[in-house]
């Protein structure tokens, strides 16, 4: 009686899991390429929070954004509302902030923070450790598909 041919069903599981994998390890080597240039062209400045816009959600939760004013290099004043946003206000009115700012685009800028710094990393670190979740998942599927196997 010939041996039987091995299914190739079950592999292809393997194959999708090893596909998800490195599309994962591909999206988190280009946003940690991406975010590291972001953090090196940038560019800081002094600035103060001179209001604080409030936006109401349809869920009626307010959510309130820092506007801030700082000066480029040129002596120009920018005066801009963050895209950041709290439930609760983060700053206060004449409160002194560093503010970091793309020189290209200064209307890019975000108030210079650990965390705000830290938020940057976040997209790498998570498609990074799907990416080693679905590697994990593939070896282990082939571990269990070679044992059937025998």
């Amino acid at each position: 009686m010939p041996a039987s041919k091995p299914s190739t069903g079950p592999n292809i599981i393997v194959v999708i899991f090893l596909a998800v994998s490195l599309l994962m390890f591909a999206i988190a080597a280009i946003s940690a390429i991406s975010s590291g240039r972001t953090l090196a062209k940038e560019r800081t400045a002094p600035g103060s929070v001179v209001d604080t816009t409030i936006r109401q959600a349809t869920n009626g939760t307010l959510y309130y954004r820092p506007v801030v004013v700082f000066a480029l290099p040129d002596g120009a004043q920018r005066t801009l509302q963050l895209t950041e946003e709290s439930t609760a206000p983060a700053y206060e009115v004449d409160e002194a902030v560093t503010i970091a700012y793309d020189p290209e685009r200064p209307d890019n800028a975000r108030i210079k923070t650990s965390a705000s710094t830290a938020a940057m990393w976040i997209l790498p670190l998570i498609m990074g450790i799907l990416g080693a979740a679905f590697l994990g998942a593939a070896l282990f599927a082939r571990w269990v598909l070679r044992s059937g196997d025998e």
